[in-house]
């Protein structure tokens, strides 16, 4: 029975993480750049001074993340104001001057003068939807492969296997996966399976593991089945 072929699970996950992370913030974004346009338009351009930037610190995953809470006050119709800028920039100081626009109509409602914290966040999601769709293609590129060497059945089964470490971490969870290797003549083979949990091996030692190989015998092309 031919085994039916199901596409690297943690790959797959990682795909869809990306691209719904980049699609999602994409659509924040817009709605921001929007409302930045709008105030942009309509708006009176203003001179505001950094009053304070508050620096919080927080650990995530080993690592040192630095927040800067950059907090200014304005004057509008001869009146005082006080906010959060919304963003940092290396090299902000106390004291310095930044352009902002205000909306006249609600004068606690401003915008920056400049496109470019609006933009950047764009690129960085750009850069995730690319990552996400790139996974995406590898995945359907190489399922088309992997249904072609199934459909040519032509398989060898292999005895001498172990269960190895993958480079592949799901909720930080090293996933592990099956190396068999395969004799021709005085050449070890090597083929190494899509990744699985530790603590789901679908190989029983002692049983053989079965690997579809290319019927024109390139050894870059291969399936180890694990169902």
């Amino acid at each position: 029975m031919r085994p039916k072929y199901k596409p690297n699970g943690a790959l797959s996950m990682i795909a869809v993480i990306f691209l719904f992370l980049g699609i999602l913030c994409a659509a924040v974004f817009s709605i921001q750049l929007m409302e930045h346009i709008k105030v942009k338009q309509n708006g009176v351009e203003v001179t505001a001074e950094i009053t304070d930037i508050d620096v919080t610190r927080s650990r995530s995953h080993g690592k040192t993340r630095v927040n800067h809470h950059v907090k200014i006050a304005y004057m509008y119709d001869d009146e005082l104001y006080r906010s959060s800028l919304g963003y940092y920039i290396a090299g902000m100081k106390e004291g310095q001057s930044v352009r902002i626009i205000v909306d006249p109509t609600k004068p606690t409602h401003f915008t920056s003068s400049s496109i470019v914290p609006y933009i950047i966040p764009f690129i960085i999601s750009s850069i995730f939807i690319i990552i996400g769709a790139g996974f995406g293609i590898h995945l359907i590129r190489h399922s088309i492969i992997i249904k072609r060497l199934i459909d040519n059945d032509l398989c060898v089964q292999c005895y001498d296997w172990e269960e190895i470490p993958a480079n592949v971490r799901v909720n930080n969870v090293r996933y592990h996966a099956i190396k068999a290797y395969y004799d021709v003549g005085f050449k070890k083979l090597e083929f190494v399976s899509n990744a699985f949990h530790p603590n789901k091996c679908p190989v029983m030692y002692g049983q053989p593991v079965t690997v579809y190989v290319d019927i024109n015998g390139d050894a870059s092309k291969y399936y180890v089945a694990l169902e």
